[in-house]
């Protein structure tokens, strides 16, 4: 072999060695290349896991945890969500992004690994080996954008969906079944479930709007999330009931930030210029968590005894009386269908002459007798249903029950004295209270003088609409009359404002007769309420020496005991003939 051949040979083995060595590296690029996607993959799986555990059991996470690592996150019970309401923490979300891009990019890498081998051999021309790199690339990009967009449109879903189910409309805060999701997780920490109301809240949406309402709810809300600290929760309910989740050690730390809570919900009548707002709260402490609605409801229960009274912002469930309370869940059961049945009948007290003796008219009073003949007095139900709102249609049933009585006796011709009918302060915050009322009197064809209203002194204080509603019900041809005075609240200033036909003097003044000062203080009331052109009754009358006392005071009529007690509609008919020679 010459030279020139032995050359020849030699520059090809080198030629062939040289693509050889370059054809075993491009070979295992892709080897290299698979290695690496591996190795980032798992990671990103990692990553994915523990985002997916955090949204899952983000309802018990809070913060940028980020920092201290995103499992960190996973685990700490005391964190808040990371998704759904929790995509306010950026620096997690970032985390998320990138690694949605980078799975997508190596997903994109791997379809174009095949693309990657023909592009690295020498069997094709460089134009279209170039095209294949450029094929590559496009490759890439596509299944990179195309997952992120897939996974945000899987993101943006969940979000709608928890939206749906853990946020309340009104506030955007947590609603009811988030409130449960938290606190299933706390195991057996110990707290208190406060229940919290608006005492007569649908004022505020009948004087004011709903708009207004909302807008209260709202500023209350706001005032929650302030005064509740790390670890514990809140919830708008609906309506205008809220809950929360408080973490104090006792009660002798609990109790003033209620008071302060309260305080500042109190002020917000200031603010948004609405109707005196009164917080209520119902305390339940445990530390059993398996059974949350029940635990709400015993706090529910604990506002029962401080509703309608305005006297306290708060109750503790073991100051329950639980016979009462099964008593009157009873009567709030069956009051319907008592109604129906005619379980509740109308006594009546005259209202006698005290010169003459004769009937000058009767107050209708309200008994509930049970079909096992069991009679149930005022006393015991009428609180219970001013606190549940059952009170405006007792007050309407009585009316008309007054209103169908009188046509039965003025069509029998006897003849028709003034039976007066208490109205709830309750019944009182209805806009369309005159014209209900009117209606009712219409439909009996009976003329309003034979149907006085009386409205108590308490329920003038509580509503400052009482002015307008006195000339409204005056309008509509109704006389009215002011019953309790004296029993508290008396402000004399206020009879200039309150155009009453008849003041009712409550029995705790009619007690001062036999004491000097005290008869001193009846007379000039007597002497002021007539100069003002107003009729006196004096309840709760029940000896000789009252009658001739009241007698001197020119009072125009007594009721109470001395004459007669509450009678039913027969015996009181027996009573009008005796007193008026029918």
């Amino acid at each position: 072999m010459n030279m020139s051949a032995r050359t020849k040979l030699e520059t090809f083995e080198e030629v062939y060695n040289r693509k050889l060595t370059a054809a075993e590296a491009y070979a295992n690029r892709p080897r290299k290349w698979m290695l690496y996607t591996l190795i980032v993959l798992i990671i990103v799986v990692m990553v994915s896991w523990s985002s997916s555990s955090i949204q899952f059991n983000g309802m018990t996470t809070t913060g940028s945890e980020v920092a201290k690592g995103v499992l960190h996150g996973v685990f700490n019970p005391d964190t808040k969500l990371l998704f759904g309401t929790g995509d306010t923490d950026v620096p997690y979300l970032l985390l998320q992004t990138v690694a949605i891009a980078v799975l997508g990019t190596l997903f994109g890498a791997i379809l174009a690994i095949p693309f990657a081998f023909l592009a690295a051999s020498n069997i094709m021309p460089k134009p279209i080996s170039y095209l294949f790199r450029l094929l590559i690339l496009l490759i890439i990009v596509i299944a990179g954008v195309g997952t992120f967009a897939f996974v945000h449109s899987i993101r943006t879903r969940r979000r709608q969906l928890y939206r749906l189910a853990y946020v309340d409309p009104l506030t955007n805060g947590d609603n009811f079944a988030c409130f449960k999701e938290k606190l299933s997780h706390r195991g057996g920490d110990s707290g208190f479930y406060v229940a919290l109301d608006l005492q007569d809240f649908k004022l505020i949406n009948n004087t004011c709007g709903v708009a207004k309402g909302d807008e209260t709810l709202l500023e209350v809300w706001k005032i929650l999330q302030t005064g509740t600290h790390l670890g514990e929760f809140s919830a708008h309910i609906n309506a205008d009931r809220f809950i929360l989740f408080l973490r104090d050690n006792d009660r002798c730390t609990l109790e003033p930030r209620l008071e302060c809570l309260c305080q500042d919900i109190s002020n917000l009548s200031t603010k948004l210029n609405i109707p005196k707002l009164f917080p209520l709260c119902g305390i339940y402490e445990t530390a059993d968590h398996k059974e949350i609605e029940q635990n709400y409801g015993k706090a529910v229960q604990a506002m029962y005894p401080i509703k309608g009274k305005r006297t306290r912002h708060y109750a503790f469930y073991d100051e329950l009386d639980i016979k009462q309370l099964s008593e009157d869940r009873l009567m709030e059961d069956v009051f319907e269908d008592a109604l129906k049945n005619g379980e509740f009948q109308l006594w009546y007290q005259p209202k006698v002459d005290p010169v003459t003796g004769n009937i000058l008219g009767a107050e209708a009073l309200i008994r509930w007798k049970r079909p096992d003949g069991t009679m149930l007095s005022p006393g015991k139900f009428i609180p219970l249903f001013e606190k549940n709102g059952n009170i405006t249609t007792l007050d309407e049933y009585v009316f008309r029950t007054v209103c169908a009585q009188q046509q039965r006796w003025l069509q029998a011709g006897a003849k028709l004295y003034p039976i007066s009918v208490n109205i709830s302060r309750v019944s009182l915050y209805y806009s369309n209270v005159v014209d209900k009322y009117r209606e009712i009197l219409n439909s009996f064809r009976l003329d309003p003088k034979y149907v006085p209203l009386e409205i108590t002194e308490s329920a003038t204080i509580d509503n400052s609409d009482i002015s307008s509603l006195i000339e409204q019900f005056h309008e509509a041809g109704f006389t009215l009359l002011l019953d309790d005075f004296g029993s508290g609240y008396s402000s004399l200033s206020s009879l200039n404002v309150m155009h009453f036909d008849t003041i009712k003097l409550d029995k705790s003044l009619i007690d001062y007769i036999g004491d000097r000062n005290g008869e001193k203080l009846l007379l000039h009331i007597t002497q002021l309420l007539q100069s003002f052109g107003m009729t006196i009754t004096a309840e709760g009358v029940e000896t000789s020496d009252q009658v001739e006392f009241l007698k001197n005071l020119h009072c125009d009529d007594i009721q109470g005991y001395y004459f007669s007690k509450p009678l039913p509609v027969n015996e009181f008919e027996d009573f009008v003939r005796k007193h008026t020679g029918l």
